[in-house]
């Protein structure tokens, strides 16, 4: 006569279920936000330089305690809506626990972005990267672009001596991070105060800690594994 176990393994599975995931996602998004009025032609002017981009500032109050900061691409803005027509670097600087480093720091993340990537629907063509990057909660780091074949355009974030024009790039509501300074050249050239140049971006994730199953969960699961033992070895 056979026997049905099929109850012994629906236990065996919710016992499994109960237990918690691995990680959290607690948030995700783009390190910074650009202004889509913004308009090269009538709007701010342009220059060219090795390197452009900026400094981000990661803050602590912006990170719930225990939870980890990750950096899991980086991304090339298109200006004009189309897709890069040359390969783009966007290389990651730091960690600095002071304002406005150079980037004799180290460089702790890069990525390609490839000619004729597509756009995303934020204006981004994004490289990921395989292993994402842990940020430190209160630090600064830079995030620079540069092009694979002289240097890069960029675009004055801010017209008439103030911080608010269309050109201005902030990061969005919600972020964990703060615009420090906007940076061109290949040392300390850093302008504009708390607004970024426009070009590099970076897409990040907080995750939270790895939960530990309860003792009740794990004495549950234990049980249940032993009666199912018990019954193999009945059978």
């Amino acid at each position: 006569m056979k026997k049905s176990y099929l109850p012994a393994f629906v236990a065996g599975v919710t016992l499994l279920a109960a237990i918690p995931a691995l990680a959290q996602n607690q948030g995700s998004g783009d390190a910074v936000i650009f202004n889509s009025a913004f308009n090269p032609s009538v709007s701010g002017s342009t220059g060219s330089y090795a390197q452009v981009g900026g400094e981000f500032h990661l803050l602590a109050a912006g990170v719930p305690s225990g939870d980890t900061v990750y950096v899991t691409a980086l991304g090339w803005y298109s200006i004009a809506g189309t897709a890069p027509a040359e390969n783009y670097t966007i290389s990651l600087y730091g960690p600095s626990t002071a304002a406005l480093q150079n980037l004799s720091s180290d460089l702790i993340g890069t990525g390609t972005v490839a000619s004729g990537t597509a756009l995303s629907s934020d204006g981004f063509a994004w490289v990921a990267l395989a292993t994402p990057i842990a940020l430190t909660a209160g630090d600064y780091y830079n995030v620079i672009e540069n092009a694979a074949s002289g240097n890069v355009t960029y675009y004055q974030p801010y017209q008439g001596g103030g911080t608010t024009g269309p050109a201005v790039v902030t990061p969005p509501a919600g972020s964990p991070f703060a615009a420090v300074e906007g940076m061109y050249n290949n040392s300390t050239g850093y302008a504009y105060s708390s607004s970024e140049y426009l070009g590099p971006d970076m897409q990040y994730e907080i995750e939270g800690p790895t939960p530990v199953p309860e003792p009740a969960t794990m004495a549950l699961l234990s049980s249940g594994l032993v009666f199912a033992l018990g019954l193999r070895r009945r059978r």
